[in-house]
């Protein structure tokens, strides 16, 4: 990400949250679906120095696939993400 020797970024990490078993269930009824798992947490510092914590919105990334298999997962791994902000 600092390649361009013009743009700075402040520090940031990307955590994976993978949970196994809701990560298996998503790919055995599409293997293809890895890339889209929304298992990644980025802690970044912003402008101002403040720490953000953001979660991906499994919901946004995985209704487009229009599977049942992934709306029960994105219906798990949405209220952990929601339970794990309100604790930050």
């Amino acid at each position: 990400m600092r390649k361009d020797p013009d743009r700075d970024m402040p520090p940031y990490r990307i955590l994976a949250a993978c949970d196994p078993i809701l990560a298996h269930r998503a790919i055995e009824a599409k293997p293809a679906i890895w890339p889209l798992l929304p298992d990644d947490v980025v802690v970044r510092q912003d402008q101002n120095g403040s720490v953000r914590v953001e979660f991906m919105d499994p919901e946004a990334v995985l209704d487009p696939v229009g599977k049942p298999e992934f709306d029960r997962v994105a219906g798990v791994v949405r209220p952990r993400f929601q339970w794990a902000m309100a604790a930050l």
